[in-house]
């Protein structure tokens, strides 16, 4: 299986070569402000099956967990593309792309 992806523009694109390992919907705090209200649908790609292309920003924060967060976007137009986070007991991080366009 291969999915892909992008921002608005096109400047941003990923692939992944197998599905999914889970899709969810989240109701976290950031998620229903980043959803306007509705939460977010993702879904979670181990890092190795994901590449990813073109320049991106990013905005890290902590969870009430403890865990950071890295929300990142595209640099052109703002699209959000992916985030990763850091657990605080497992010192990890995998990137998790949103939505296919």
């Amino acid at each position: 299986m291969q999915l892909q992806g992008g921002c608005l523009c096109k400047a941003v694109r990923w692939q992944a070569t197998a599905a999914p390992l889970v899709t969810r919907h989240c109701w976290c705090r950031d998620c229903q402000y980043i959803g306007a209200g509705s939460g977010t649908v993702n879904m979670m790609m181990r890092r190795d099956q994901v590449s990813l292309s073109g320049a991106t920003g990013s905005y890290a924060s902590r969870a009430d967990s403890g865990n950071t967060i890295e929300r990142h976007f595209c640099a052109s137009c703002g699209r959000r593309d992916r985030s990763s986070w850091s657990s605080a007991s497992a010192r990890s991080t995998t990137p998790m792309p949103w939505r296919r366009p």
